[in-house]
């Protein structure tokens, strides 16, 4: 009787120090898998790390490794309470399944949750590419016992039954940028970049979403010169807008046929008149990207372009200076 219950209690020692040892990890890697560095992530993935690329592989597929977590902390979790009936059982003491769950649950809170986030939020960086291992091994071993695709499908049934999809709704640029933004904000939280390049690669990642018709100056409040303009003027325009490019109209405003660089006609010294510096044109419609206006200018050398509406109106002008400042932020004038 006694060696049956040494060897119940010896059980009972073994599943509830193991059960915690495995909620430890678990608990800890939850919180590892969402605070680690995805930036350096991708730099050890692609210099060739093994863990790195294991990890990587695993957070490509979304939800998968909080289920393997929540799955193996519950399961740790019961082992350590059937460790705990076990002990209590082989003592003789009464009602054990009260004083398991009083002994157990702040000992589980303690060693099983507080203490091993907070060492994983701390360490992160060390401790979840020296423990991913297991967390890929706990995934082959659920998946295999078909543990893992049952909670994924319960939880697509239960958002389905809600009215809501498993993918959430947007499209895939949505997402991704989501996603990216994301990505950003957690590089600049951890120093790998700095506020001002957070920003501009930001800029970069919406330039999808702005058009010209955003960029442009309104024809209204646009710089005009008629086409007679003399060279007088254009010094006196430069002198007192700062900038040197214009926009040219012929007889009325809404007649706009040209761009005048006033460098251009203040360094001419044949005494020719401005408008034969005035470059054609060149139009671009109001919905049009501004990556695709830069790569038109640059190819077209040129550094203004007439934003145009659908009847094809002339409704504002934009430098090359503006869609820059789309990317950077506002600039002096050039």
């Amino acid at each position: 009787m006694m060696l049956a219950a040494a060897g119940q209690a010896m059980a009972g020692w073994a599943a509830l120090l193991g059960g915690m040892v495995l909620s430890f990890l678990y608990s800890g890697l939850e919180t590892g898998t969402y605070t680690v560095n995805k930036i350096r992530l991708e730099l050890r993935a692609e210099s060739g790390g093994r863990a790195a690329r294991r990890l990587r592989a695993m957070l490509a597929t979304p939800g998968t490794p909080l289920t393997v977590v929540l799955v193996g902390n519950n399961l740790a979790n019961y082992l350590a309470s059937a460790g705990m009936v076990l002990i209590l059982t082989s003592r003789q003491v009464e009602h054990t399944e009260a004083w398991s769950a009083a002994m157990l649950t702040p000992l589980i809170f303690v060693f099983c949750e507080v203490l091993p986030k907070n060492l994983f939020h701390r360490h992160g960086e060390t401790l979840t590419y020296l423990f991913c291992w297991f967390l890929e091994l706990s995934r082959r071993l659920f998946t295999a016992v078909g543990l893992v695709g049952l909670i994924r499908g319960l939880v697509w049934a239960i958002l389905r039954i809600g009215g809501r999809r498993m993918a959430a709704g947007g499209s895939p640029l949505e997402a991704r940028s989501g996603h990216i933004a994301g990505l950003l904000a957690e590089g600049q939280a951890s120093g790998a970049i700095t506020q001002t390049q957070s920003v501009i690669a930001e800029r970069v990642v919406n330039l999808g979403r702005v058009s010209l018709g955003q960029a442009m100056v309104p024809l209204d409040r646009a710089v005009l010169v008629d086409a007679n303009v003399t060279t007088d003027q254009v010094r006196e325009l430069l002198r007192s807008h700062g900038h040197p490019r214009f926009g040219v109209y012929s007889q009325s405003r809404d007649n706009v046929v040209g761009a005048l660089n006033a460098y251009d006609v203040l360094m001419d010294e044949s005494g020719s008149p401005p408008s034969a510096h005035v470059t054609p044109a060149v139009r671009l419609p109001a919905h049009a990207g501004i990556i695709e206006a830069l790569v038109t200018l640059q190819k077209r050398r040129e550094g203004m372009a007439f934003v145009t509406s659908e009847q094809g109106r002339c409704v504002g002008l934009v430098t090359v200076k503006d869609l820059v400042e789309e990317i950077v932020g506002e600039l002096e004038e050039w």
